[in-house]
């Protein structure tokens, strides 16, 4: 099996070539493993989201299935979300931790996955370093799925993390003093995940992701 080795807080891979489905799911697992040494989120849930890259909901929905196979209750995104909601959903939800789906400022032929801790942050060094160990005691891919004790009929929950995010930023940012401005703004999201997290208001946009 090929070597899979952690940059920061997760790993980046070229799709098809390195970024596949066989190895997202090694290291949804992996990560299942580490989760289950910690015995403070034990049988707690996992957010799982994806960007816009091309594939990013079909392996975000492979890596709810793996979860489904381990103690964890797997939280899917149903849309594409910041790698912020997905922290936030994180600590509002009290879960284990959280997987998204970004290859962040890589060339579009990459694709990626970053692992969050319970506390909403990026996995440490220490932890990115021991899901490597555990990548690499992994057997192959049929041996696997036999080993989690996949769980049939178990389906993710469907969650939609905007609400509660927007919500929690209009306790922080003063948009009512943006709102008087003088000023005018123009956002473009260039077909990112920011694009549905804007207020649209009478006569301005304010970009809330």
């Amino acid at each position: 099996m090929m070597t899979i080795k952690f940059g920061t807080s997760g790993w980046r891979g070229i799709i098809a070539a390195d970024f596949t489905f066989a190895n997202a799911r090694r290291v949804t697992r992996a990560i299942c493993e580490y989760m289950r040494t910690i015995d403070s989120v034990k049988d707690a849930s996992v957010i799982v989201g994806y960007d816009t890259r091309f594939l990013g909901e079909r392996f975000a929905a492979e890596a709810a299935k793996e979860i489904a196979g381990y103690d964890f209750q797997a939280v899917l995104c149903d849309s594409p979300v910041p790698t912020p909601t997905v922290a936030h959903a994180i600590l509002v939800r009290k879960a284990a931790g959280g997987i998204i789906f970004t290859a962040s400022h890589n060339p579009p032929e990459y694709n990626g996955m970053k692992f969050s801790t319970a506390d909403g942050a990026p996995a440490m060094p220490e932890i990115t370093r021991r899901i490597e160990e555990l990548l690499n005691l992994q057997k192959d891919d049929s041996q696997l799925h036999a080993q989690t004790g996949e769980r049939e009929g178990v389906q993710p929950e469907l969650f939609d993390p905007r609400p509660g995010y927007l919500a929690d930023l209009q306790t922080k940012v003063r948009f009512d003093v943006i709102g008087r401005a003088a000023g005018r703004y123009a956002y473009d999201p260039l077909w990112g995940t920011g694009r549905r997290f804007r207020h649209r208001g009478r006569r301005r946009y304010f970009h809330y992701g």
